[in-house]
């Protein structure tokens, strides 16, 4: 069965953005990855909607950043993120330390 939502701790994350790097995206082993462990989703439904969403950010220097992989970084309180598919929407869920969680929408 397909997950229509997906729970990521800042591990998780880490091992997805080790795949944001333009040789395994070239040879499919991005999608390869997601499918693998997050099947019924695709690389652009995760990565790319956290980095447009702000949540993830690419060539933070700031300090209160989390670095992730391939000069990609998130929020230091962050503690994990959920998204679910509704309808056309992605729905994002953020989990931060100081138990407060933050829902955001996209397309």
């Amino acid at each position: 069965m397909r997950s229509a939502s997906i729970d990521l701790d800042v591990d998780a994350l880490r091992k997805i953005t080790n795949y944001a790097h333009w040789m395994p995206a070239l040879r499919g082993i991005s999608e390869e990855y997601i499918a693998r462990n997050y099947p019924g989703w695709e690389w652009n439904q995760i990565i790319p909607i956290l980095i447009k969403k702000g949540i993830v950010k690419m060539y933070s220097s700031d300090a209160s950043q989390r670095k992730l992989s391939h000069h990609l970084s998130i929020a230091a309180d962050v503690r994990s993120i959920s998204l679910k598919k509704a309808y056309d929407e992605i729905l994002v869920t953020i989990r931060t330390s100081n138990l407060t969680a933050k829902e955001e929408h996209t397309q």
